[in-house]
């Protein structure tokens, strides 16, 4: 920001200046200022209301009744007489637990006595795959291999060349160096290890059993979803496939076997570091019959092995098998063919369940119900939302699940269930873990009102994620031709804008306006690409009609002697007066909104094309990288356009320097803490961003002063967000969990990630469309600095408009640095630089003799 000159003093012009000769009384001056103080006053009140309320509840975020966890009260002492049951009935989606009360009465019963919701099912690399499996065990993004169900029972054998037999122990023991001395051996856990060396990778594989065994609780798993094969013919199974064994009997020369395909990456959840665990049976034992290519699961004996093993492990885990077979298939079969198997498949799978049950006591044992992945068909459909169920201690009566991974009542990650299993347990969860434990929401919910509403979420989350990168093309592709052509129009042809002020004025106004209207989309119900888009495009340009009507009509109203303007041609320019203001009110409207969204749990801007991605999952809560960008730069113009606004009351420089304050200490906040923004590269830019603002402020003071009020400017808003996420109890942060990661001993995993954040960064310089207004802004500054000198006509113009580019460019590029995404801010911040300067210097050459 300039701040040029000493403290300005206003002088009263001619009521002949003002356009109809219109002549105020001081009073209503005065009542004027007034009403603009007052709202300036709600906004700032209603800001620091949301950043002290958030403090209030002890839950995850305001407003959420979020129970602590489980075990709270109970301190970490591992409590040997507790079970759990983990059962894994794959591939089924939120419509099959719609039709639950009716047609499958079991899982009917653990959703109407327990808690219910969905469970982000994604993983590190693509949408889904048997990585989900590896992330469930390690509560983090351990990386899987195609193969991670590769486990057999260790005394299973393989035939090679003649008649020769390995056991998988053999095979395991010459693989890893290690004894096999558990009943379950994962022979893919040495390529599972060195993939998760990475610096992708957040965890480690087995950290689950790892972290159980050496608390001395005895883990099993049973089942497998093992399937048949044409040999030659491979199955679709996007990025499933894995190693087969085969253990066909003699056959004779006119018989062909089938293809045993194995999948056993159940092991992944409940194996330790080194591929064991220790007990149980993921041999074909699980499975007898087949109906054409499908294996149906025994269940007969998995529920027998499951009763067995609950009288002596503590965590049992068993996969169903059924619905995973099925929609192995389903891409082979017809429609009508597969919906059949289907609901065959659920209702065995319901029976089984039944029977499971009543080897658990509600009072102490926690049965969970899960699906890794999503089916076929979900995946197509863009949606990787599964539904996951809790009944047990903390989870009864029909209530939504949550979690501070998401902050979002009734999803959670797949990242949560380890965090849960060992707050259960009493177990210390290892900092490794990126999840949180999973608890009740403490409302209770009809069925069909929790289904009814988490449809809801499921469908505005595939819909926003799933045409995400179509309104973010629009935005910023049109916002750059814009302003290409404005700039190239204005050097060539500048009389054929001046002839349409009023029509190029609005058409920039709009632009600034989309992160706001963006933000309010996911109110509209309809979510339909041919009306959404005209929709957001009509409500652009309304908000700028009615932003430039109204500042057009309250300057005809309003004594230019509170302008300070030079002369009666100056007192006449229409958009002379009305640019500064409608970049004001457009920046209050957007960053207020962005503000008490955070401040709501992110409602609005976990489903708006310009916020966080629930069906992605990097990011469930707080302000992402775009609003991040989006509230720097608003922050930025709107400290540069309030001293213009309320000329009267920021009449001196030192009250121009305290509002300035203000208001970038509380985008800092808002940014960094927890459990608002949490974007810890956010508010480091932001830091970094304001902090230089007092360098052209003012001619009293030296160079030496200025870079030291700088400095003391960078530390104050860099401590301010990080002491409050120490000293008040909130979910943890990215920040506490690095600075927890590194107090741990993982020095490491921090520089892996910090490095992988960097070269995602860099790698989105090439490929984003953000980086097209990034390089075009920058190019416009470049040419602005030197010829026609863009940026010092605009100082002249509006003295406190001095520095806000520099500003704006400092954090373009420092954002990048310090986000792995950034250049979807910086392209936002660009976007915002470019038309506001644009917007400036057209209102600075625009004349209202020019015919419109």
């Amino acid at each position: 920001m300039g701040f040029e000159g000493k403290n300005i003093k206003t002088r009263r012009i001619s009521s002949s200046l003002i356009p109809g000769g219109i002549d105020r009384t001081k009073e209503k001056r005065i009542s004027r200022v007034r009403l603009m103080i007052i709202a300036v006053s709600v906004v700032l009140s209603i800001s620091i209301f949301c950043v002290c309320s958030t403090y209030n509840f002890n839950g995850v975020s305001a407003g959420s009744n979020f129970k602590p966890s489980v075990c709270g009260s109970l301190g970490k002492k591992t409590m040997q007489n507790r079970r759990v049951l983990l059962v894994v009935v794959d591939r089924i989606g939120l419509d099959d637990i719609a039709s639950a009360e009716s047609q499958l009465p079991n899982i009917s019963k653990v959703i109407k006595d327990g808690s219910f919701g969905l469970m982000n099912a994604r993983c590190r690399n693509g949408v889904y795959g048997l990585e989900s499996y590896t992330a469930i065990g390690a509560s983090g993004w351990s990386l899987g291999v195609g193969n991670v169900g590769s486990a057999f029972n260790s005394s299973e054998r393989f035939r090679f060349t003649g008649n020769g037999l390995l056991t998988a122990r053999e095979i395991y023991e010459s693989i890893t160096g290690k004894q096999g001395s558990g009943k379950v051996l994962n022979l893919s856990i040495e390529e599972m290890k060195r993939e998760s060396e990475s610096s992708r990778a957040s965890s480690r594989p087995g950290l689950l059993g790892e972290t159980l065994k050496q608390a001395g609780i005895k883990v099993a798993v049973f089942g497998n979803s093992d399937s048949l094969s044409i040999p030659g013919a491979n199955l679709p199974t996007e990025g499933l496939s894995v190693p087969y064994a085969t253990t066909a009997p003699n056959l004779s020369t006119e018989d062909m076997p089938l293809n045993i395909v194995s999948r056993r990456q159940v092991s992944c959840i409940g194996m330790d570091e080194n591929g064991i665990v220790p007990f149980g049976d993921v041999s074909s034992k699980s499975y007898s019959g087949t109906n054409g290519l499908i294996i149906h699961s025994d269940f007969g004996w998995l529920s027998k092995s499951v009763e067995g093993a609950l009288a002596n492990c503590n965590f049992v885990i068993v996969d169903m098998g059924e619905t995973s077979r099925v929609d192995e298939r389903s891409d082979m079969v017809t429609d009508m063919q597969a919906s059949k198997e289907r609901v065959k498949a659920l209702k065995r799978c319901d029976a089984a369940l039944g029977e499971m049950l009543k080897s658990l006591n509600p009072a102490s044992d926690l049965l969970i119900v899960c699906a890794p992945t999503p089916t076929r068909r979900m995946i197509s459909d863009g949606e990787i939302l599964t539904p996951l169920l809790f009944y047990g201690p903390g989870f009864s009566n029909e209530k939504s699940i949550c979690s501070r991974t998401t902050r979002k009542e009734g999803l959670v990650s797949n990242l949560d269930i380890a965090p849960t299993v060992l707050d259960f347990f009493g177990v210390d969860i290892p900092v490794e873990m990126n999840g949180q434990p999973i608890t009740e929401t403490g409302k209770d919910l009809s069925y069909s009102k929790n289904i009814e509403k988490l449809d809801s979420l499921l469908e505005k989350s595939v819909y926003f994620s799933g045409n995400r990168s179509i309104f973010i093309n629009i935005s910023a592709i049109s916002a750059s031709v814009l302003a290409v052509l404005f700039f190239l129009a204005f050097l060539i042809r500048r009389d054929m804008l001046l002839r349409h002020t009023c029509f190029w004025s609005v058409l920039m106004i709009a632009v600034l306006s989309a992160p706001f209207v963006y933000l309010i989309l996911p109110v509209v119900p309809v979510h339909n690409l041919f009306f959404s888009i005209p929709f957001s495009i009509a409500l652009q340009v309304l908000i700028a009609l009615l932003v430039y009507c109204s500042l057009d009509f309250y300057k005809n109203k309003v004594a230019m002697d509170e302008e300070g303007l030079k002369s009666g041609k100056e007192a006449s320019n229409r958009l002379y007066f009305i640019a500064p203001r409608a970049i004001f009110i457009v920046s209050v409207l957007t960053i207020a909104g962005i503000f008490i969204d955070a401040a709501l749990s992110s409602a609005r801007m976990s489903f708006s094309p310009f916020g966080n991605s629930l069906t992605w999952g990097f990011r469930y809560y707080g302000i992402g990288n775009i609003y991040m960008g989006v509230s720097i730069g608003a922050a930025i113009l709107l400290a540069c356009t309030s001293p213009i606004v309320f000329r009267r009351i920021l009449d001196k420089n030192w009250k121009v320097f305290l509002f300035t304050l203000c208001l970038f200490t509380i985008t800092v906040l808002f940014l960094g803490i927890s459990r608002l923004g949490a974007n810890t590269g956010g508010f480091a830019t932001a830091a970094i961003a304001f902090s230089i603002f007092p360098i052209s402020f003012g001619r009293n003071l030296n160079n030496r002063k200025k870079v030291a009020i700088c400095i003391a400017l960078f530390l104050f808003f860099l401590v301010i967000p990080v002491a409050l996420d120490f000293l008040v109890p909130a979910p943890v942060s990215h920040f506490g969990s690095a600075v927890a990661k590194v107090e741990g001993g993982k020095f490491g995993e921090v520089v892996n990630l910090a490095l992988y954040k960097l070269s995602m960064s860099f790698t989105l310089l090439r490929f984003s469309i953000w980086r097209i207004p990034f390089y075009i802004a920058l190019v416009l500054s470049a040419i602005w600095a030197f010829k026609p000198r863009v940026f010092s006509e605009i100082r002249e113009k509006y003295p406190y408009l001095g520095s806000f580019g520099a500003e704006m460019i400092v954090g373009m590029i420092f954002v990048i640095l310090l986000n792995d995404s950034g250049i979807e801010a910086s392209g936002n911040m660009g976007i915002l630089l470019m038309i506001s300067v644009l917007l400036l210097y057209f209102a600075s050459n625009s004349h209202d003799h020019v015919p419109n």
